[in-house]
């Protein structure tokens, strides 16, 4: 498939044809791989089963029928869900004397310090281990040292310049005006997280208000206020909204700033998407973690830790529902609406090529929301845990059924993705890896400041001191121990890179033709003498 566009796209001994161009021009409605029935068949009687672990996925055929950078997506998404496994035991093994036992000082010692020690070591593990995983993986498909060669993109606009280098005439864009657009960008970036922090203090004005008024609902005997819940819906609605209306902008924005080509416009919308995306899913959590004390507004019941632990659940259970209905949903709706402007009698007898078109386009950005989704779980369930032990377990099942919904979309209701190529998660992992550092800070604050394992420390003359301490102690350990796994494990394991070494040393005979280090064992010497006898002088002298 990858040959057959080189031949279409390659400017020497192909077709020259810039496919991306003439999309954007509107000469071509669309250009897509067609699905393989007999292949796509095989893969999701593999794929789509109940029957498997996450670790048993098929990523060889999932990388041959869709490439690596879609592989990877699943191989990462089976590696995480693999640890979860662990992570989830050990969280609903603190969740149950959290939900079972009285609510005291050494309880809550155990079941926060615990958790909040666990993740970090956890986190930092799993990631250090998919860095080895994926090393092993791009070994395998051959993709180690892969560099895409880029084009233009056909909306970048510029003006012809003699390359500095080829001389042959380039499209260059002025960069005073490239930095001007991007300052504007950020700006508008930075008015809708403002927007987002006004919206976050309504909702809590909001909860502030009901539960001074004692607005209450009837729940047969028992009289059930309204702030909390009504405060965590509207949250909830805060996120979806503001999802909409950045995502609308952002793409408008990324098209002002005029990237030259894929990879650029690509990493400048996940750079803003996830600032954006992290600050309007968590800010309610941190509002309630960081800002509330020192505001002196009080908490729910005077229970910081509970009103937190009732507003991850909300905001994270919801999301995960919302978001799988949206996966499940939206295709459908779209191949709904699809027949409906067609035609049904048409679209009943249509080629199966056909068909595909009125399919949805998946495109770099399906791949981009599945990681975005992926990412903003990873960080509900490493940055807020002392707050519920349990979100991991929680995780865990979202991402077994996730595994098969995004299977069934790829293989059934998006048109067959155009396989690109890739080394790494790249971005996305670098994302990953930030969370992880914050999650020390996070947890290592509601361990000290917010929950109430160290509240005896408020009655003491240097209790502030003593926190601080405790604060700077366990940020300083975990610090230092992700430090450590990062420099003495290795990022490759050993056989790959003996391996690697091995394709160089080959490579560089083979291709650079260079001549063998060890010369024959005769020329070692400084002189040497030998005779050829024939057979007949042999013959004749025995």
């Amino acid at each position: 498939m990858l040959l057959t566009k080189s031949i279409m796209t390659n400017t020497h001994g192909g077709a020259g044809l810039d496919l991306y161009k003439i999309l954007h021009n509107k000469t071509l409605a669309a250009f897509y791989p067609a699905h393989e029935p007999t292949e796509r068949s095989e893969l999701a009687a593999a794929w789509l089963s109940w029957h498997f672990w996450p670790w048993q996925q098929p990523l060889p055929s999932i990388q041959s029928y869709f490439g690596s950078k879609i592989a990877l997506y699943f191989a990462f998404l089976a590696h995480y869900t693999t640890w979860l496994m662990g992570a989830g035991v050990v969280g609903l093994g603190l969740w149950i004397p959290q939900l079972v036992l009285p609510n005291t000082p050494l309880r809550d010692q155990v079941v926060v310090c615990s958790s909040s020690v666990f993740i970090v070591i956890w986190a930092t593990l799993l990631m250090k281990s998919w860095g080895r995983y994926n090393a092993s993986l791009a070994f395998h498909w051959g993709t180690t040292n892969f560099q895409a060669t880029e084009q233009p993109r056909p909306q970048f606009v510029g003006r012809l310049v003699p390359s500095p280098i080829t001389g042959r005439p380039i499209l260059s864009f002025d960069k005073r005006e490239k930095f001007n657009r991007m300052c504007w960008s950020w700006l508008l970036l930075l008015g809708l997280i403002g927007l987002v922090a006004g919206l976050v203090s309504m909702n809590f004005y909001l909860q502030n208000y009901l539960i001074e008024a004692k607005y209450a609902v009837r729940v047969g005997s028992w009289d059930v206020l309204i702030g909390g819940p009504v405060a965590n819906l509207a949250n909830v609605a805060q996120i979806a909204l503001m999802f909409q209306i950045y995502d609308s902008v952002c793409v408008q924005l990324n098209e002002i700033e005029n990237h030259a080509t894929e990879s650029d416009h690509e990493g400048a919308f996940i750079l803003k998407s996830i600032l954006f995306h992290v600050i309007n899913n968590f800010a309610a959590l941190f509002y309630v973690m960081f800002v509330k004390r020192y505001l002196g507004v009080q908490c729910m019941n005077h229970d910081c830790l509970g009103e937190l632990r009732i507003s991850l659940l909300f905001i994270f259970g919801l999301q995960m529902l919302w978001g799988n209905l949206q996966q499940v949903l939206l295709p459908r709706l779209w191949s709904l609406w699809t027949a409906c402007r067609v035609g049904r009698p048409h679209f009943d007898h249509i080629h199966p090529l056909e068909e595909e078109f009125y399919l949805a386009d998946y495109g770099w950005l399906g791949t981009f929301y599945d990681y975005l989704e992926l990412v903003l779980q990873f960080g509900f369930t490493i940055l807020f845990i002392g707050a519920f032990p349990a979100t991991p377990l929680l995780s865990l099942v979202n991402n077994v059924c996730e595994i098969r919904i995004d299977a069934y979309r790829l293989l059934n209701e998006y048109r067959r993705p155009t396989p690109r190529q890739a080394a790494t998660a790249g971005q996305w992992v670098t994302v990953l890896e930030v969370l992880v550092t914050l999650s020390i800070f996070t947890n290592g604050y509601f361990l000290v400041y917010s929950s109430n394992v160290f509240a005896f420390q408020d009655n003491t003359i240097d209790g502030d001191l003593a926190k601080l301490r405790l604060f700077v102690l366990y940020v300083a350990t975990l610090l230092l121990f992700r430090y450590s796994v990062s420099r003495y494990w290795e990022n490759v394991p050993e056989a790959i890179q003996v391996q690697l070494k091995r394709q160089d040393f080959l490579s560089s005979k083979v291709l650079g033709r260079e001549a063998d280090e060890e010369a024959p064992q005769f020329v070692r010497s400084e002189s040497f003498q030998f005779r050829i006898d024939s057979i007949e002088n042999r013959r004749a002298s025995v």
